[in-house]
């Protein structure tokens, strides 16, 4: 399990309903500190079994961790990096692996967090190319990107039918 940040403004909206709020341009650094909703620069938590689906859920009104309860099963191992709120992980009842960025560790045998650094790799240039996102809209982009990723091993005609499928189910994140 990782985290990230992706910037999503207000695409294609005025801004009337939110008066004196400035803009968004290119070119200027971010503010300091982590990511918010109100900073347009939103944090994504990314999930993996080994082996297994990926799952990219966005965490913007939200603790991180409410999200992990959601979606982990209690007594499950998860390896992360040192960032302070996934030390509360064993306390819920998981086995948590950290590695320790800043003293130089990136992985321990088992326990790494590099997998996930690839995958936002990947995501971060394939969100580009739909030139900004409207961070209403984060979970729609996610969702595509995830089923995307999690089809790509599939025979192109298993592509086909999980995707119908995945339409006719109607669990498409709204």
């Amino acid at each position: 399990m990782d985290d990230f940040y992706v910037n999503a403004g207000l695409k294609g909206r005025t801004y009337h309903d939110r008066p004196g709020r400035p803009a968004r341009s290119k070119g200027l650094k971010p503010p300091l500190g982590r990511g918010s909703y109100d900073k347009d620069t939103l944090m994504i938590l990314y999930l993996q079994e080994r082996d297994g689906p990926l799952f990219l859920e966005p965490v913007i009104h939200e603790s991180p961790i409410r999200k992990v309860k959601a979606l982990v099963e209690e007594g499950s191992t998860i390896y992360t990096d040192e960032w302070t709120p996934y030390q509360v992980l064993e306390a819920l009842g998981y086995m948590h692996e950290a590695v320790n960025h800043s003293l130089g560790e990136y992985a321990r045998g088992d326990v790494h967090v590099n997998h996930d650094e690839s995958i936002v790799s990947l995501f971060k240039p394939w969100l580009a190319k739909h030139r900004g996102i409207n961070k209403k809209n984060l979970s729609l982009y996610t969702a595509t990107f995830q089923t995307l990723y999690n089809i790509s091993n599939l025979s192109n005609r298993e592509k086909f039918w999980k995707i119908i499928r995945i339409c006719i189910s109607n669990k498409i994140p709204q």
